[in-house]
Formats: structure tokens, sequence, C-alpha cells
């Protein structure tokens, strides 16, 4: 790499080709009259290019003659590179095809001449040059390693490789470049210990995450591995609009820069943003023209408009704010960047333990209510849970009649905005088996109709769905929930290890409750819970109360699925409220003893456990005491897709529990703020 250093000042390259109105076809006098426009502009150094075979899609000896003196570029074959792939898809450097990855070190050959060439015959500068890992769909780790060997050692004239990630291939899930994951792409890099650091694209990211809060964790993540060279500012929609369909690569502006875009880059991301980045060296700006920008001085308004946004957040120093961790670290000389210090020893005495906030991806209520309750109800619920150390929510509901479910998710949906810690809802039916539907009602369970699961996943609060996939349509029901963004799981469910496998290939990754409510593990019947656990794709929940799976199972299932088991409650309203009658959706409930039966039976209905009496058993269980806490924090916030969740690192959210020797929450925040303990503190 080259010895640029993160900047005093934060250092720009401009996208030159997205925003030119020239750039499907040749106007020489408005590219020549906008490429220095851009480049005056404040805290810009550089522009970003294509390469599409030539220096210059149109004129390459123009393009030598007038590119600024002075500009440092970086320069992209991305553009070339989706032409090759639809030619030819097993065009790329990861490609295990021979050929098509033989073509594509042919094609980079041909591009570091040029980037010699732009050096020798110009006033420029190539600072970056862009590598993608295609093919589209079909990359191969292996082969990117064995690529990158030989990249690295062609002749770039001292300019800076980097892995430009895009989206990657996500299963079920419709994809607009389907590269590498980012986490493949830092390994292969690491492997060959070659000098090639990452770039990213806010919107590529969001684009692949289909979550913008959790594009935050993925620039934390490659932050932390100490590759992050770039970070590119472009947005997306969640919703079709004036830039195109939903999720596409269209390289929206900020929201703030355009109201009317849809664009899902506000200030708050932009903000954490560059609080996960940290010192990035490079900072970059891809933004579309608008469609009445037609000439240089339109579109140089509109870059700068949007530029101006970044700038300010960045002159600000409003990097620490916004409820994301800034600073992490540890022992005596660490010395955080804060105007207030919190003294664990005095909160929560000698051993305290600081930990990411608790999330709870399993949960129907608590304090006596249920969230199929009134607003108050819910409330109550969450501030029971949130003073056990659980700052994050999926809101469980359990199976009803059509009308009434959807009323129950509206009504969620109507308080979520007012509600930081409800991340969605999680329907645990109505779509299972009835025989094994557990503390169901059998009258309202019903075989998935694509109409009513479409207006349910429409709300947009739907996270995740516990369903049966061998009921009719059940599959294709994982593929809809799936399609949608949201977690389809397996439970409640008579399926076998075929079934249960092909639900995972339609896009199923959870496992509802492992081993509750679907067929045991036989060695020759391995069934939900053998393919699970030999399937990486897939989390799996477990339930420890020492009622619902044994101790000694529990800690079984933590050492054959390292790193996948998420601790859930499984609370229903009975759960840190005295013992006594209570409801489950429509099904009488009592609990005494501990435990929650269905009214006259032995049958389970759901748990009183909360989510730190889970991590204290766990850890009395044997289970190290590391991978309990991270059962409760990262693994369930990552089985949704809230990589932002889960972790203290720069970027993540700053929801955090303070916990003392005997593994009791001493304080919790959320978002950085600081939640009551008690009732007479007040809600959430």
């Amino acid at each position: 790499m080259t010895s640029d250093a993160a900047p005093a000042r934060p250092r720009f390259l401009l996208s030159a080709y997205a925003a030119s109105p020239a750039h499907g076809r040749w106007d020489p006098d408005l590219e020549g009259e906008l490429l220095p426009a851009l480049v005056a502009l404040p805290d810009v150094v550089g522009l970003e290019v294509p390469w599409m075979g030539a220096l210059h899609p149109h004129d390459p000896d123009w393009f030598l003659r007038h590119i600024p003196a002075g500009t440092r570029l970086a320069v992209t074959p991305l553009p070339f590179i989706m032409g090759r792939c639809a030619a030819d898809p097993t065009y790329g450097i990861a490609s295990p095809a021979a050929a098509g990855r033989e073509a594509a070190i042919a094609d980079l050959r041909r591009l570091a001449a040029d980037v010699r060439t732009l050096r020798e015959a110009s006033d420029a500068d190539v600072a970056v040059v862009a590598l993608h890992t295609a093919p589209r769909g079909g990359a191969d780790a292996i082969a990117l390693a064995a690529s990158l060997t030989e990249i690295a050692g062609m002749d770039w004239d001292g300019a800076e490789l980097v892995i430009e990630h895009c989206d990657a291939l996500v299963p079920g899930q419709p994809f607009e470049k389907g590269f590498l994951p980012v986490g493949e792409e830092l390994a292969v890099i690491a492997a060959t210990d070659v000098p090639i650091g990452l770039w990213l694209n806010w919107g590529r990211s969001a684009v692949e995450l289909r979550d913008a809060d959790a594009v935050t964790a993925q620039i934390a993540e490659v932050a932390a591995s100490g590759r992050l060279r770039g970070l590119v500012f472009s947005g997306t929609a969640g919703t079709d609009g004036l830039y195109g369909a939903a999720w596409s690569d269209a390289h929206l502006p900020l929201l703030a820069a355009e109201p009317d875009s849809g664009s899902l880059l506000d200030d708050a991301h932009v903000r954490a943003a560059l609080a996960a980045a940290g010192d990035v060296p490079w900072l970059g700006l891809k933004v579309s023209r608008r469609a009445h920008d037609t000439t240089a001085a339109d579109v140089v308004g509109t870059i700068s408009r949007n530029l101006d946004l970044v700038r300010a957040t960045w002159d600000a120093g409003d990097r620490a704010r916004d409820g994301v961790v800034v600073e992490a670290g540890v022992g005596d000389d660490w010395q955080p960047g804060t105007d207030e210090i919190v003294d664990a020893t005095t909160i929560a005495g000698p051993d305290a333990l600081l930990t990411p906030g608790m999330v709870d991806i399993h949960n129907h209520g608590g304090a006596g209510s249920a969230y199929d309750e009134d607003e108050a109800g819910i409330r109550r619920a969450l501030a029971a849970h949130a003073r056990h150390g659980v700052t994050r929510f999926v809101l469980s509901l359990v199976s009803a009649a059509p009308a009434p479910l959807l009323a129950q998710v509206d009504r969620i949906g109507g308080m979520a905005a007012a509600e930081p810690g409800i991340l969605g809802v999680h329907l645990e039916g109505p779509f299972i088996d009835h025989g094994h539907c557990g503390a169901h009602d059998p009258a309202v369970l019903r075989a998935p109709e694509p109409v009513e699961l479409d207006a349910l996943l429409a709300t947009g609060l739907v996270r995740q769905v516990t369903l049966a996939p061998e009921l009719d349509g059940g599959l294709d029901a994982v593929r809809r929930i799936a399609a949608a963004g949201a977690v389809a799981a397996v439970g409640h469910t008579d399926a076998d290890v075929d079934i249960t496998t092909q639900a995972m290939d339609a896009g199923a990754t959870l496992l509802t409750h492992t081993f509750n409510a679907m067929p045991p593990l036989h060695h020759r019947l391995p069934g939900p819970v053998g393919a699970a656990l030999t399937d990486e794709r897939m989390t799996l929940e477990v339930i420890a109360d020492g009622r619902h799976v044994h101790p000694d199972v529990v800690r079984m299932l933590f050492a054959a699925a390292p790193g996948r088991v998420a601790l859930v409650s499984d609370a229903m309203a009975g759960a840190a409220a005295p013992e006594g009658e209570y409801m489950l959706g429509t099904l009488a409930v009592t609990v005494a003893d501990g435990a929650a039966t269905l009214r006259g039976t032995d049958v389970l209905a759901g748990s009183t456990l909360t989510l730190d009496q889970a991590v204290r058993n766990a850890v009395s269980w044997g289970i190290p005491l590391a991978a309990a806490v991270a059962a409760a924090t990262r693994v369930p916030a990552r089985a949704i897709g809230r990589g932002d969740l889960g972790r203290v690192a720069p970027g993540s959210r700053a929801d955090l529990v303070l916990w003392d020797a005997d593994l009791t929450p001493r304080a919790v925040w959320r978002d950085g703020e600081r939640l009551p303990l008690s009732p007479d503190e007040g809600g959430v």
C-alpha cells in the first residue's frame, strides 16, 4: 500500500462519471468544463474515473490532455467488468472457471499498462485502482486468492490496490452485483498477505444488507481489520422512487440534499459511518446527476450540496454522538475522549463486567403483559426486560386469525418509532404444524397463503417468521419471507432432515427454540436439529431455563455449533411477574414454581425466563462466559441482520450492560442513554 495516512482534513474523491451528463454520450466541451470544476470544490483532491477497456470511453488522448494537473485519480473498471460478466458469466478474478479468471487477469494487465501511460502522459496521479470480486453469483475465495497474488505482482507504478466491495450474493435475495461477502474478501487478503486494502460504498452495502442501520457495523468490521482504505457516500432507497427500483445501486443523493429521493442515507447514517470508519485515508462521494442537470454548473451544484453535508458533519466533530460507540479500548493507558467517565466499580463493585446490550429475538411479554395487548402493556413488558439487560427486542406474537394478527402488527408499528428498543415483530405461527403446536390455538393454524403473508410482510414490521416448511406452500413462503428481507425460521414443525435442508436452501436461516416442538435428534433421523447443526447458515435458538432443554444438552449444543447458538427467553406475560394465571394469545396459562403451562396440563407455554438469568444459567452449566454473552448479544443480532448491535466497537450502537460479579445487571444503556433499573425510575 502507499504511505497515505489519515489526513487532518477529509480528502474526497468525487465520481466524475456517475454525475456527468456526458456519461452515455460524448460532449468534450461539457466534460472539459466539468472536470476542473469538480476538482476545485473544497476538500476535493481527485476524481473517480471509469476504465472501459481504455483510459476514456470515447477519446483517451483527449482525456490525457484535459485531466486537471495534480488531480489524484481512483480508477475503477467496474462498468467494464459488468459488461464482460453479461457476455461471459464465468468472467472475474474470483472465478472458479480457469478461462474466466484468466480473461479477467489479462484485462487487468491492460489496465496496469494504462495506469502507467496515464502517469507518463499526463499531469495527474493514479492514487487508487479498484478490484472487484466477480463473477456474479458464483465467486470463489480460493480463485480470488490465486488472482490477488498475481495481481499484486503486476507493475501498478505506485498506485494503491483496493478491493471495492459490492453487494454480495445473499441466498434468496436478488442482487445487483452478487460478488463475494466482505468477510471472505478480508479473509483472502489476510491469508495471501498482499498489500491490498478494502473500499466500501455505503449504498452498495445497504443494498446487500437490506438494512441501513446494519451498514455501520460492516464499516466498523472492516475498519477493525485495519484494511479500510476508503469510504464512499452513495445512497440507495428501500422503496421504488425517482431513481428507480428499491435496493438498486443507483447512486442516490443524501436525503437532506434531495428529500424526495427516498434515500436512506440521512444525516444520522453519515455520522454513524464516519464514526465507524475512524481515520480512513480516503472519502468518496458518488451521486447521480438529477434528470434536469444538463450543464456542468447544474452538476457541480448537485455535487456541492451533497459534499457540503458530509463536510459539515466532519467539521462539526459530531462523530461521537447519535448513540454510537466512537472509541473502545482497554488498559490503564487508554484515555477515552469523553466529558464523562463512569466508574464501573462504584456502580457494580469489584470484578464488574461491561458487555453489549442483550438482544432478545423471541420474547412474548412480561410484567403481566403480552405484546398482543395495548401500548401501555407493551411498554410495561419492554421496561421489565430492559431492567434485566435487554436493550433490543423482536416482539413475538402467537398464532391468531388473519385480521387480529394484522391488527396486532399494525399496533406495534404505530408505536415502534417512539420505542427504539423495538426491532420488529416475530410471527411465531400461524403457519405451523398441528402436531407440534405447543401452546398455540389449534383452531387458527393454517398453511401459508401468499396474499395473507404478503400483507403481513408489507407492513415493514415483520423481522422474522416461524413456520413449518412441510406445509402446503411452506417452501414458497420461506422464499417470500427471505426476499422481503425478513428471517425465515423453521419451528413448530414435523419436517425431516430433507425438508429442513430444502427450507435452508430456500432461505431459512434460523431454528426456533431448538429441540422444542420438532422431531427429536436421532442417530438415523437427524431431523431439523441435525440439519441445522451441520449447516453454517443456520442460527439455533435455545431456551436455557433448565426446563425446555436439559443443561447437558444445552452444553452439547454450544459445543456442536460454536458461535451459532442464540439464547432466547421465549418469555410470556408471567416473566418478571408474580405467579398466577395469565393468557398466551387465547389460551389460559398457569405460572407455578417458575414454570408456565397451559392450564390443567403439563404443556409448556413459553417461559418465565429473563435473558440475564439465561446467561447465568448457561455459565453455571459450564459454558464459557464469553460464549454465553455472545449468545445473548452478537449472535442474535447477527441472526436478524443487525451487525451494529451486540458489539462494543466503533460504529456499533451504544447499547451496554454493566454486570456485577454475580452476573446481575447493575446499569443498562441504550443508544448511550442510561435506562432506569426500577419501575419507580420511570419507563424505558
